[in-house]
């Protein structure tokens, strides 16, 4: 018979049931596992394959940042891949990368028509970023600010984030307005953006 085990490096996790095209024999679902199993099956004239879907949790995207981002996947003859015809000594090796999505926030201040525009170079916009991946994971939530570069507006990139799903964006304490000014928001600005894949370029502004 045929049989194949795969045991992924951690923190991978397979993400879904396991395919087969190889004869019979039993292949467990494999979801939210890290081992892979299949047992006294029948290798067909040509070979067959496994296919299963892969994920890095998103509790762990903070090493999805290079050089910490890869993992090696190894099968090894005899050991994980036997069959009762015998089997090939060549291992085999894949390298799997974690690619994690980054965010740009900007803040940009408008002022009102009538109003006195003021230089706000160099203030401080703390901000929180709660991001929930497509599989419904939770990412700790990330504190940061928003500096203003300019009179107006501040950019920050953060990471690393999700790559698919989503983050939200709320504004925290505001800088008190100037004298005579009020800000137009009773309450600070939220907003959120939906993630696209690497090397996509995701922004969200408040």
């Amino acid at each position: 018979g045929l049989n194949v085990t795969d045991n992924l490096p951690s923190p991978l996790v397979f993400h879904g049931p396991a395919s087969s095209t190889c004869t019979g024999g039993s292949l467990p679902n494999t979801t939210g596992r890290s081992t892979l199993s299949l047992t006294n099956a029948t290798l067909p004239i040509g070979g067959c394959t496994i296919t299963v879907p892969v994920r890095w949790p998103a509790a762990n995207v903070a090493d999805c940042v290079a050089p910490n981002n890869t993992r090696t996947n190894t099968i090894t003859p005899g050991t994980d891949f036997t069959t009762s015809l015998g089997q090939d000594t060549v291992r085999a090796v894949d390298t799997l990368t974690c690619e994690a999505g980054m965010l740009a926030i900007e803040k940009t201040l408008v002022w009102q028509p009538g109003s006195q525009a003021t230089d706000w170079t160099g203030k401080v916009f703390p901000v929180d970023v709660a991001c929930t991946s497509a599989a419904g994971d939770a990412l700790p939530r990330i504190s940061t600010d928003v500096v203003l570069t300019t009179a107006t507006t501040g950019t920050i990139n953060i990471g690393p984030v999700v790559t698919s799903g989503s983050c939200t964006v709320t504004e925290q304490t505001r800088p008190a307005a100037p004298t005579n000014h009020q800000w137009a928001e009773a309450t600070p600005p939220s907003a959120i953006v939906t993630m696209q894949p690497t090397p996509a370029a995701n922004e969200i502004g408040l």
